[in-house]
């Protein structure tokens, strides 16, 4: 009877010498990297860098995986530029395409804006006020302050900033460590109303978009070596706009009249 528990943990180990940590094979916990959230409906663990390759786990949105060391292959998939990065995900290792992974969380099912997925991410601090403008320094003729700006720190970097006009206002996200068409595909899912975010892709090329038609007029797409994004009627005039700030991201909505 000892001879066979000496075997048998004999053959526990040799196999955590063949064939990885016995740790995490055994109910340890996940190898250490970099926390990212998944920002898709849902994304593939594949077995390899590719979408050919074949699917380990389907990974829901909102999932937390571990992105790790490793070899690393450039890729597109639905007009989001990205890479095939080495992953673990409940207890497994694989593949995933980091164009639909963000170190913060991703909006909200339903989200109606960029400050709803602020609240998602969670804050880090107050709000700090960045001033305002007097009304009769615009030109305006109406007493009070028109232009009042605010910035709030997020949890894990970056921050949301505020601007509330007399006649306009944005909202601004600023996420750090990531790229540009990472956000953009997040980001979609804050915005229902024209253009319809969550269909149509980062634009690649400036100009009208025809296919984009609403009752104040066309869509117009804006591109330029970091900025990417629409603006379009609504009301009187929106805009969302995503940009590359070195290493971090700011994506930007708003407009007024």
């Amino acid at each position: 009877m000892a001879r066979v528990v000496v075997a048998a943990s004999a053959v526990i180990v040799a196999a955590g010498l063949c064939c990885g940590d016995v740790a995490e094979r055994f109910g340890g916990g996940p190898p250490a990297g970099e926390s990212r959230f998944v920002t898709a409906s849902s994304l593939h663990l594949r077995a390899d860098a590719s979408a050919a390759s074949a699917s380990l786990v389907e990974m829901p949105r909102g999932a937390t995986v571990v992105v790790t060391d490793g070899p690393r292959t450039a890729d597109t998939a639905l007009g989001i530029t990205g890479e095939w990065v080495p992953v673990w995900y409940g207890g497994q290792r694989g593949y995933a395409f980091d164009g639909f992974l963000l170190p913060v969380k991703p909006p909200p099912e339903r989200c109606i804006g960029l400050q709803q997925w602020a609240e998602t991410i969670g804050y880090a601090g107050p709000a700090v006020p960045l001033g305002s403008t007097p009304c009769q320094q615009m030109g305006i003729g109406t007493e009070g302050m028109c232009d009042e700006n605010r910035r709030q720190p997020l949890a894990g970097g970056g921050f949301h900033q505020v601007n509330s006009g007399y006649e306009w206002g944005s909202d601004t996200l600023h996420l750090v460590g990531v790229r540009r068409d990472a956000v953009w595909a997040a980001a979609r899912a804050c915005f229902a109303g024209p253009p319809d975010l969550r269909k149509e892709p980062l634009p690649t090329v400036g100009g009208e978009v025809p296919r984009l038609q609403f009752p104040d007029g066309t869509v117009t797409a804006q591109v330029d070596g970091q900025k990417a994004g629409w603006e379009y009627p609504q009301g009187c005039w929106s805009y969302v706009y995503v940009t590359q700030v070195g290493d971090d991201v700011e994506i930007i909505s708003g407009g007024g009249c």
